[in-house]
């Protein structure tokens, strides 16, 4: 959808934008106008000034970046990832547009957006990082970003915050599936040098994910008086069955590849055709990322050491089991809503 242009005065304390569709309405905006000062100050002490794109859809040269390694957020700040509607490629935007357009979209002002906020962007998973060391800005503000604006054009994004390093999950089977979040909560019981935060299902399957405070996962868990095995979760290689790339998914594919078959991996197939399945991630004849890949689970944390790892494994009549801490605040169950 879009919006026509209108011109208004950009004030220094805050972003111009449309709040009815969150497009920005000052094309003159300052982060052009920063840009140009910067181009102008470079000329005036003999180094030429910034190359312009030829186009606003021109990819930059990325080559390097995908070279050098990015260094890591800080770890205690609150992560924030977006993803974009599917057809939009962010390795065709250079950094500082998608930078410009997050601060945009976010209504913070320019200041406050410099010194709190840092941007890295995921190339090949096609996905935006915003950090921030300030809750109240990653909850109000990064965190209800629902679209941005690059060049004329708004594309649909969907944001979610990431699971803090100081959270660990672990997978019990044999859950009923469609078991409901409260329900898991009420139900499970673990020893009392562990916390749970939250709890969820995994899609529609039997298995349940298990939000711990702190980095270890316990052996054992009680749910609903039975005992469950408690292994650490494990990422699966992102396979997308749009195009047969590795390392995005579907949902947010930017090149969507016509008449593919994710089983063989061929474009340009008939419905009929005769079809020869082949992993890529394991070189053996099956679907990609399928139930019989071996391979398709990324590597798990270390195991934890010393007495940590022999009191992990203690029989349940040595240790007591407690129940989830109660939600006794809103903020609580903000935080147990937004993990993903």
């Amino acid at each position: 959808m879009h919006t026509d242009s209108t011109e208004e005065s950009c004030s220094p304390a805050k972003w111009t934008y449309d709040e009815n569709s969150g497009r920005t309405i000052d094309l003159q905006h300052q982060w052009k106008v920063t840009e140009r000062k910067r181009n102008k100050t470079a000329a005036t002490h003999g180094a030429p000034p910034a190359a312009q794109p030829t186009s606003q859809h021109s990819a930059p040269d990325t080559a390097q970046q995908k070279r050098s390694r990015m260094p890591p957020l800080p770890v205690d700040d609150t992560k924030i990832i977006y993803r974009p509607q599917a057809g939009l490629q962010l390795s065709k935007w250079s950094l500082a547009e998608i930078t410009n357009a997050i601060g945009r979209a976010s209504k913070i002002t320019q200041k406050e957006f410099y010194d709190n906020v840092r941007i890295q962007v995921q190339r090949i998973e096609n996905l935006v990082i915003a950090s921030t060391p300030r809750k109240d800005l990653a909850f109000d503000f990064l965190g209800e970003i629902s679209s941005i604006q690059l060049g004329r054009d708004i594309f649909t994004v969907r944001a979610h915050v990431k699971t803090p390093e100081w959270i660990s999950r672990g997978v019990i089977n044999g859950v009923p599936p469609n078991t409901s979040t409260g329900e898991l909560m009420d139900g499970l019981r673990v020893p009392e040098r562990y916390t749970v935060v939250a709890a969820r299902m995994l899609g529609k399957s039997s298995a349940a994910v298990i939000y711990f405070n702190g980095p270890h996962v316990p052996f054992i868990v009680t749910y609903q008086s039975g005992d469950y095995r408690c292994r650490p979760y494990r990422k699966t290689v992102q396979y997308c069955r749009s195009c047969g790339e590795l390392g995005h998914r579907q949902d947010i594919c930017p090149h969507p590849a016509q008449n593919f078959c994710h089983k063989c991996g061929q474009t340009n197939q008939l419905p009929d055709h005769e079809c020869r399945p082949y992993c890529k991630i394991c070189k053996q004849p099956h679907e990609t990322a399928g139930t019989d890949c071996r391979q398709k689970l990324k590597p798990g944390p270390p195991p934890p050491q010393g007495s940590a790892a022999m009191g992990s494994k203690e029989p349940r009549s040595t240790e007591r089991m407690a129940a989830p801490a109660q939600k006794t605040s809103g903020s609580t169950s903000s935080q147990q809503h937004h993990f993903k």
